[in-house]
This record gives structure tokens, sequence and C-alpha cells, in this order.
């Protein structure tokens, strides 16, 4: 009971930092794109603690102010970078964010996205810079809504009464989440604003835009009590509590005062606001001096691997299964009967893949010969590798050991891992994205272009290459104008010197487009033994 008590303590604690969210972000954007904009925020640290120990409030501030940065998004450095607690034991974040692309960025203040209005730079088909902002949860879509088959009157209002009560259920976490949010954001542009809707014009020039939670919570109760809104909302099929309202152009007016988007058309000479390219490399030097104040500096780089022994190995782990009915699926660990040591092996040095390996020799210490009998059961199947690339963990699978066995003498055998040089850039040229078609290089040929059998309005492509799998890096696609495509999901298949890559977009793909395959140049392979001697069967050394 009271750890149920402290997990909905904990979900209360996460509903109240997402309402104490306030923040100011001042944009300053160039033609393409890119920019910088001036982060202020006020937030309460996520501290969900279901133990005993509490960090001090110089842990937690710092803890908040890495989180913000590393769950930030999009976001290429951060400079005058500043926090505190404040007198409410809030944290306060500001810094200056640089950005490639606008779309791309996404902030996160105490464990939470900040998503309601969500700028885009867009070109129209006159050739103008559109800025957007909209809010980024889009609810199903591309899923086509059934409205209730003939509903009477009467099934109406009894769907209506039973909206209305889930809404009131609702009302004191909702009210925890929004009542003291608020989001200003104000963009200064490189040319004339020629169209504007729902922006407001501040005295030095810049577009400005305020969203209150509390407003939105208050439109909310007053569309919640229009009988004849929740009429429509439940004869149309929408549950206006699992996806809420609409956040369309008649909500905006509600919200911001015009009936239409959160939209501005920039047009005339764009010109840069300032010079990107330089103040970023100032800005990317002194984020090294802040994640390293805030311990969350980069590791320096390790040398890659050329072979040699491991530098340690030890056991992480291990698995004994002393019963397992394969057939009757009874399987422990959903496991055979056997012995496992999961081992953890410091690497020469940084490797791009450790591809497999084989168990040699399994040797109790009674002199039992604990090697598996199946030549598959001696393969080392999917071996993990650190983030750092240095260590591998992997298991060795042997026989269950005798009553009289009390540890390990040997356990011996091969890894093999692979190591890359510099990453290498092939362009497919120019081609048309439907099947048969055809790339400039590594025989690439579009295999298909269809709609997806399983999601609703995504569209799917797969592409074959000839070159070695595990050299393939990623695979991107751009539009005939050089922007880059962005996918909603992708995925590698093949082996040997042929891949198969697929790809979804949302809005389908355009009849042409460019294809740039990264590769990894010059792969070789290694192979390298790993030898452990004398453990307990707990995986402990002996003496």
């Amino acid at each position: 009971m009271r750890v149920l008590v402290r997990i909905f303590g904990a979900l209360a604690v996460a509903a109240a930092a997402a309402g104490c969210i306030q923040t100011k972000q001042d944009y300053t954007l160039n033609p393409g794109g890119s920019g910088k904009v001036v982060v202020e925020a006020t937030f309460q640290a996520m501290q969900i603690n279901l133990g005993n120990q509490k960090p001090n409030s110089e842990t937690k501030l710092k803890k908040a102010v890495r989180e913000t940065l590393k769950k930030s998004t999009g976001v290429a450095a951060w400079r005058d970078v500043e926090y505190k607690t404040t007198d409410k034991g809030k944290v306060f974040f500001k810094g200056t964010a640089y950005f490639d692309d606008l779309s791309r960025v996404q902030f996160k203040f105490g464990g939470v996205d900040i998503d309601m209005l969500k700028p885009t730079l867009t070109q129209d088909a006159q050739g103008r810079m559109v800025l957007a902002l909209k809010s980024k949860k889009k609810g199903k879509k591309g899923q086509k809504r059934k409205a209730p088959a003939q509903l009477t009157d009467d099934e109406v209002a009894i769907k209506v009464q039973d909206q209305k009560a889930k809404y009131l259920q609702a009302k004191p976490m909702m009210t925890a989440m929004l009542s003291e949010m608020k989001i200003e954001m104000s963009f200064r542009l490189p040319g004339k604003v020629v169209e504007v809707t729902n922006l407001k014009t501040t005295d030095d020039g810049r577009l400005k835009i305020d969203f209150e939670g509390a407003k939105l919570l208050q439109i909310m109760d007053g569309l919640v009590a229009d009988d004849q809104w929740m009429r429509k909302m439940v004869t149309s099929g929408r549950d206006v509590m699992g996806e809420g309202p609409a956040m369309d152009e008649a909500m905006n007016e509600k919200l911001y005062g015009e009936k239409g988007p959160v939209r501005a058309v920039i047009a005339g000479n764009l010109k840069p606001l300032f010079d990107y390219k330089a103040e970023l490399a100032a800005a990317k030097k002194e984020y090294e001096k802040i994640t390293k104040d805030l311990g969350m500096a980069p590791p320096i780089p390790v040398a890659p691997a050329k072979g040699g022994g491991l530098k340690s190995l030890r056991v992480g782990g291990i698995r004994l299964v002393y019963f397992s009915d394969w057939e009757n699926r009874a399987r422990p660990f959903n496991d055979k009967k056997g012995y496992t040591l999961s081992l953890v092996g410091k690497l020469p040095g940084s490797v791009l893949k450790v591809s497999g390996g084989e168990l040699e020799r399994a040797v109790a210490d009674t002199g039992e010969d604990l090697m598996p009998e199946q030549k598959w059961d001696r393969k080392i199947h999917f071996p993990q590798l650190s983030r750092d690339e240095t260590t591998v963990i992997f298991e060795v699978g042997m026989r269950l050991p005798g009553r009289n066995v009390k540890g390990i003498k040997e356990v011996a055998g091969t890894l093999e891992y692979l190591v890359a040089g510099a990453i290498k850039k092939v362009d497919l040229g120019m081609m048309e994205f439907k099947a048969g078609a055809k790339g400039q290089a590594l025989n690439a040929v579009v295999k298909s272009v269809k709609a997806s059998r399983w999601q609703k309005g995504m569209q799917e492509m797969e592409l074959q290459l000839e070159c070695s799998y595990d050299a393939v890096k990623a695979v991107k696609l751009f539009d005939a104008a050089g922007a880059e495509l962005k996918l909603a999901g992708s995925s590698r298949s093949g082996g040997g010197n042929r891949v198969t890559f697929n790809c979804s977009r949302r809005d389908g793909f355009p009849p042409r487009g460019k294809v740039v395959v990264e590769i990894h140049d010059k792969l070789q392979k290694y192979r390298i033994p790993f030898c452990l001697r004398n453990v307990s069967l707990l995986g402990k050394p002996l003496e």
C-alpha cells in the first residue's frame, strides 16, 4: 500500500511540474531556418524519489540543468547559460541556443515537452518565408474518425453526460498541469512581414505571442458546459477527454483573438540578421566549458582498436536453470536447462561493432567438460557494445554443472569485431522515387513505393543497395530542391554485400529526389581471444 501511495504521489509531482513551467523564448531567425533563441524558463525540478535518499539543492539544480541541455533537441550549441534556485524552490534557467533548423528545435524543461506552440519555418509556392506556430500534438492523423451509427437523442444525451463526468474527474489534474503554465515567444525576422495572423507586433518590430494555460482551462470549462458543442463532439465521434478539443482556427480565435492560423509571411530581400557560423563557433567553445562545469563533458575519444587482447574481463552476472520443459513452454528465464555467464570485457580500443564470437573451452574445477553439445549454442549471439564503444557485454552458455562443481576452472573463446575509418558520403544522384528507378552508385534500385498496409496515410519505400551491411551508417533522402526529407521511420535488413533500406513518410515521397548513403570507409575485421579462469559459480574470483 505504501508503494502505491508513493507511485501516485510521483504522478502528482509530475503533473505539478508540468503546470509550473513559465518560459520566454526570443528567436532571431536567418533565411533558411538557422538562428538563435534566448530562452528563459522557470520550472519545478522533477525529483521522483521512491527511496530514502534526498539529494541536496545544488545537486538537484545541476541535474535539472543537465536534463534540460541533454533532452532539448535540435540545438547545435548553448552559450551564456545561467541558472539558480528561486526563493520558491524552483529552477530558473537562461541560455542562448543556436540551431541549424528551427523546425527541429524542441525544448524540454523539468521532464516536460513545451509543445503547445511549435514554430516551423517553410517556403511557400511564391518563394516567401512562412513562420507558423501550432500544437505539436496532432491527434490521430491519417485515421478517419467514424461517427457513431444512428444515435438517438437519448443516447447522445447519455454520452454527453458521460464525457462531462470524465472531464470533472480529470479537472484537478488538468488544473495542476495548466493553471500556472505560461509560454511567451517572440521572433526577429530577416525580411518584411507582408501577412500576419494571431501574432502581435512589438515596439521594436518583433512578432510576439503569449499562451496561458489558465486561459485554455477557462475555454475548456466553457466548451464542456455548452451542451450544443458537446453534442456536436459526440455525434462527430470525437472523444473530448481522450483527444481534447481540436486545436484548430476556431480555437485560435478563442486563445489569441483571430480565427485563423498562427502565421506570418516574410517577403522581400531576405538578409541574415547575424553571422551564424561565426557565433556558432564561439558558442561551441563556450559550451564545452559549460558541459564540463555541469559534469556532462563528452568523454575523450578512444583510438580505434587494432587487434590485441582484452584489457580486462570479469563476470557481470550469472544465470542457472535447473529445470526447463521446452515443449510444454515451462521455461524459467525463457531458457533451456544450463548455466550462463554474462561477461564484461574491456576492448583494446574503440570499435564499430562486435559482430559475434564463439566459446572454445569451458571446464569446471572438477575437470568436467561444460561445453554445449550443439554448435549453435557455442556461438556468441547478440553481444552488446557500450555507449563509448570500448566495452563489450556478451553471454556464454554452458552445460549445467554437476553436483560436485564449485567453480569454473576456465572459459575461453574468441570475439570478432569491426573497425572503420572515416565516414564517406556516397551520392546516388538525382533519381525518381518509383519502383525500378536506379541510382548512380552502389547499384541502387528502388524496389517499391507503396501505401503502408499497417498505418493509414503512410507511404513506404524500399531501396536496395550493394554494399556491406555493417558499413552503412545512415541513408538520407532529399527532395529535388535539396531539402532533407523527414522520415517517420526507417530500418535496414540484409547481410553480406546487399542491404535493403526501408523507410516511410507521413506525407508521401516526392516524384524525384536525391539519396546520400553514409558509409564507414575501410572496414576491417579482427578476432580477439578471451579467457577467464578460476571463478566460483557465482562469478567471484577464487582464491
